[in-house]
C-alpha cells in the first residue's frame, strides 16, 4: 500500500480533476451560457426582423391591403418558426398573419411598449426579458420615413431548452473524455512514479543494512537529479558508515586490549561500554554484565556522586584480596551537557605490595647496614679511646672489626649484584660443563661451613658423566646460595639434601636443596620476589637478597626454579639443560 500511494494518488487527483472539469463545464455554461446563447439568438433574429421590416415597408409603400401585406410575407417565407412575429403599421394597430396572436397575447403588450422606440428609428434587442428574446426594427421607406414596425419574441422556454439540451450533450462529452484521459493519464502517472518507488525500495532495503544497492538515474530530469542525489548521499553514508566501523573497531580492539577495566554509562546509570578485563577486575566470569556482580554496588555509587556533582573521584577499593584503584569521571557531550561517566578499574594489588616489599626492604636494609657499622664504631670508640689495654683484648676486638666489615662488604656486593642483574645489562656465556664435578666441589667447600653450624650435607649421586650446557661459574653461585640458606635457616642438627634428577622428556637436569624448615605458607610464593624477607622480626642472617639473586640469575641461563614445602621440609629445584652438541651427536646416529 505505501509503495504505490503516490501513484494512487496521482490518479486521484487526475480523477477528481477531470469530474470537477465535467462538472464545473455545464454548470458555467448554464449559467454564462445562457446570457450568450439568447444574445446569440437576438443576432440571429435580428437581421431576418430587418428583411421583414424592409418588405413591409415595400409593400405599404405601394399601398398594398393588409391582407396582401400578409400574404407577401407568408409567399415569401420571412416569417420565422421558432418565434412569434408582431407587424405594426404606424397607427400601432397589428397585420394578423398566421403567426400572430389575439390582442391580449404578452408579446404584443411588449411590442406596443417598444412601438415609439422603433417608429423613432431605433432598433431593439433585449435578451434578458421576462418572455424571452425580444428584436424590433423599424419599417424604412426609400425615403426614410418610418411606416411600420416589425417584431419577434422567441419564448425563455425556447431558450432554455435548447441551452438544456447543449449543456447535457458537453456533459455526456466532458465525462466521456475524462475516461478517456484517465487511461493515458494513469500510463503517465506509472512511468513518473515508477523510478520513484525503486528508490522508496532501495531506501528500504539500505535501511536493512545492504549499502552495495543504487537507485536507476533514468526518467524525467527531475526523477534523475532525484536519483543522483540519493546515489550520492548513499556513496557518502557507505562511506561514513566505513569510517564508523573501522573506528568502532579500532576502539573495540584498543578497550579489549588494555588491561585496566573501562566502564562506560549514560545520564541514567546504565552501562553502555565495558571490555573484557572490567569483568575479569571485579571477579566475574566471561559474558556476565559488570552491573550483575557484586562488587558493582561500589562502582555505582561513584558514578551516582559523579553524575550528581559533575566531579571526578578517585579511590582504591578491595574486592576479595585485591586492591583496585577506581577513578570514575564525567563525560560531556558536544554541548558541554552531562551525558555519562567512565569508571577506570586498575589492579593495583601487585604495586602496592611492591611498594610495601620496598619499605620492608629498605628498613632491612637499613637495619643490616646499621647493625654492623654500630657494631664497628662502638669497638673503634672502645680502640681510640684506650679502654682496651691487653694485647689479648685488643686482637679480639680487631677480629669483630673485620667480621663486620666483611658481613656489611658482603651485603653491599649482594645489592649491587642484584641492581646489575635487575638492569638487563649482564649477558652470561654458556659452554659445555661437566655438571656432577660442579656439584660435588660445592657440597666440598660448603660442608664446613654447614658443620660449624652443626648441620650436615648430604650427596649421594652415582658418580659419571652429566654433561650439561650452561655457565659453570653462575651454576656455583645459584648452588652456594640454596645451601647457605638451607645451612642459615634449617633447623639445628638437620640435614641437608642435594639431589641431581635426569629428565630426558624435557632434555634436562633437576637440582634440588631440601631441608628441614618452619615457614609461613603464605611466604612460599614471595621468597624469590625482589626485597622479600620471610623474617619480618629481622632476627634470621641475611637480608633476603640471596634467592632475588638465584631467580635473577636462572632467568638469565633461560632456567626455571620452584620451591615445594612438604611435611616440614622445604625444597628447591631449578633445570640445568643437557648438552646440546651430545643432543645433536645423538640425533645424527
Amino acid at each position: 500500500m505505501q509503495r504505490s500511494s503516490l501513484l494512487k494518488t496521482i490518479i486521484y487527483l487526475a480523477a477528481l480533476t477531470l469530474i470537477v472539469l465535467a462538472v464545473i463545464i455545464p454548470l458555467m455554461l448554464s449559467i454564462i451560457g445562457k446570457g450568450v446563447y439568447a444574445q446569440q439568438k437576438a443576432d440571429e433574429m435580428l437581421p431576418r426582423v430587418e428583411t421583414l421590416a424592409k418588405e413591409l415597408a415595400l409593400d405599404i409603400e405601394r399601398g398594398a391591403t393588409p391582407q396582401e401585406i400578409q400574404r407577401d410575407l407568408i409567399k415569401n417565407g420571412l416569417l420565422m418558426s421558432d418565434a412569434s412575429v408582431y407587424v405594426l403599421d404606424s397607427t400601432g394597430a397589428g397585420i394578423k398573419n398566421a403567426y400572430m396572436v389575439e390582442e391580449y397575447d404578452e408579446g404584443l403588450v411588449l411590442a406596443r411598449k417598444y412601438f415609439d422606440t422603433v417608429m423613432s428609428g431605433e432598433r431593439v434587442s433585449l435578451t434578458s426579458t421576462e418572455l424571452g428574446v425580444f428584436v424590433g426594427a423599424p419599417a424604412l421607406t426609400s425615403r426614410g420615413n418610418v411606416v411600420g414596425a416589425v417584431f419577434a419574441l422567441m419564448p425563455v422556454a425556447e431558450v432554455q431548452n435548447t441551452l438544456n439540451k447543449m449543456t447535457q450533450e458537453l456533459r455526456l462529452i466532458a465525462v466521456f473524455v475524462a475516461i478517456l484521459l484517465l487511461i493515458p493519464m494513469y500510463l503517465i502517472a506509472r512511468k513518473l512514479t515508477s523510478p520513484i518507488k525503486k528508490t522508496a525500495d532501495i531506501a528500504l532495503l539500505m535501511a536493512g543494512g545492504d549499502f552495495s544497492l543504487r537507485a536507476e538515474e533514468k526518467g524525467t530530469s527531475e526523477v534523475r537529479h532525484l536519483a543522483q542525489s540519493f546515489n550520492v548521499l548513499a556513496d557518502n553514508l557507505q562511506s561514513t558508515i566505513d569510517n564508523l566501523t573501522i573506528e568502532k573497531n579500532r576502539l573495540r580492539t584498543i578497550l579489549y586490549g588494555i588491561g585496566e577495566g573501562i566502564i562506560s554509562v549514560d545520564s541514567m546509570g546504565a552501562i553502555t561500554h565495558y571490555n573484557p578485563a572490567a569483568v575479569a577486575i571485579l571477579n566475574g566470569r566471561e559474558g556476565d554484565n559488570p552491573a550483575s556482580l557484586e562488587a558493582y554496588s561500589i562502582i555505582a555509587e561513584a558514578i551516582g556522586e559523579t553524575l550528581e556533582t559533575s566531579a571526578a573521584n578517585i579511590a582504591n577499593m578491595r574486592i576479595g584480596e585485591r586492591i583496585v584503584q577506581r577513578s570514575t569521571n564525567p563525560l560531556y557531550d558536544e554541548n558541554s551537557s552531562l551525558c555519562g561517566a567512565v569508571v577506570l578499574l586498575r589492579d593495583i594489588t601487585e604495586s602496592e605490595r611492591l611498594e610495601k616489599t620496598r619499605r620492608d626492604y629498605v628498613a632491612n636494609v637499613s637495619h643490616e647496614l646499621r647493625t654492623p657499622l654500630a657494631s664497628i664504631r662502638s669497638l673503634a670508640d672502645a680502640l681510640a679511646d684506650g679502654m682496651v689495654r691487653a694485647e689479648e683484648d685488643r686482637q679480639r676486638y680487631y677480629g669483630y672489626i673485620q667480621r663486620e666489615s666483611i658481613r656489611l662488604s658482603s651485603l653491599i656486593s649482594d645489592l649491587l649484584e642484584l641492581s646489575r642483574l635487575q638492569s638487563g645489562g649482564v649477558a652470561f656465556v654458556k659452554r659445555r660443563m661437566e655438571l656432577y664435578e660442579v656439584l660435588l666441589d660445592v657440597v666440598d667447600r660448603m660442608e664446613k661451613s654447614a658443620l660449624q653450624r652443626d648441620k650436615h650435607i648430604r650427596f649421594e649421586v652415582p658418580a659419571g658423566e652429566y654433561e650439561a650446557y650452561s655457565n659453570a661459574d653462575r651454576l656455583e653461585q645459584v648452588l652456594i646460595a640454596l645451601i647457605d640458606n638451607a645451612i642459615k635457616h634449617g633447623s639445628d642438627g638437620c640435614w641437608i639434601d642435594v639431589e641431581l634428577s635426569n629428565d630426558d622428556g624435557r632434555g634436562e637436569y633437576v637440582i634440588t636443596v631440601s631441608n628441614p624448615a618452619d615457614i609461613d605458607q603464605e611466604s612460599i610464593e614471595h621468597l624469590f620476589d625482589r626485597f622479600y624477607k620471610a623474617d619480618k622480626a629481622h632476627s634470621g642472617d641475611g637480608t633476603g637478597i640471596g634467592l632475588a639473586i638465584v631467580s635473577e640469575v636462572l632467568n638469565l641461563l633461560d632456567e626455571r626454579i620452584w620451591v615445594d614445602y612438604m611435611g616440614g621440609r622445604i625444597s628447591f629445584s631449578f633445570t640445568v639443560s643437557h648438552d646440546k652438541f651430545e643432543k645433536e651427536t645423538a640425533i645424527d646416529e
